[in-house]
Order: structure tokens, then sequence, then C-alpha cells
């Protein structure tokens, strides 16, 4: 809805032209607002219920044993590994003679 009134001072003489845009805009809002979502249209949807449910559905810490820790992930990588891997690059680069 786009409101199409003009501001109006205090105390200042009004058109009718004016008057009706300022009624439309006023219907038009009440009218949008008529349309805004009922409460009990989200009744429930937030209760605790239905949150511990949705919760429970999630993955716990223990279905994840058994996964990557931290003492894999920190491991770093050998400097002759990566050494050999620049060479392997440099070679694909370089053109073939």
């Amino acid at each position: 809805m786009a409101v199409t009134s003009k501001k109006v001072e205090a105390g200042a003489e009004i058109k009718a032209a004016d008057h009706n845009t300022l009624v439309d805009d006023v219907t038009a809002l009440d009218e949008g607002l008529g349309q805004k979502a009922d409460t009990s249209d989200v009744n429930g949807k937030a209760d605790k219920t239905y949150v511990d449910t949705e919760l429970s559905k999630k993955a716990n810490s223990s279905s994840l044993s058994g996964k990557a820790n931290t003492s894999d992930l920190n491991k770093k990588a050998d400097q002759s590994d990566l050494e050999a891997l620049e060479s392997r690059i440099t070679a694909l680069e370089s053109p073939a003679e």
C-alpha cells in the first residue's frame, strides 16, 4: 500500500480532495491490518512441548563419538610432503619439451 496523502499542518485548511485521499489511506491501512495473521494461526508453534520435540530430533554428542577429534585436526603436514607436492606442481606447470 502506498500512502499518497500530503502532509497537512495542524490548523491549516484542508481541501476536499486531500481529505478524501487521507480517508482512502486510512481505509486501506485498516484493510491491510485486517489481513494480518490472527493469533489463533500461530498458537502452539512455539510452546515448550513443540520446541522440546524439535530439539530432540537434533544430533546429540553421543552420536558423534568416533568422529574426528581436535588432535586429528591439529596435525601439521610434514615439510618433506610439502616439498614433494611443490615439485610435482612445478613439473606440471612447466611446458612439455
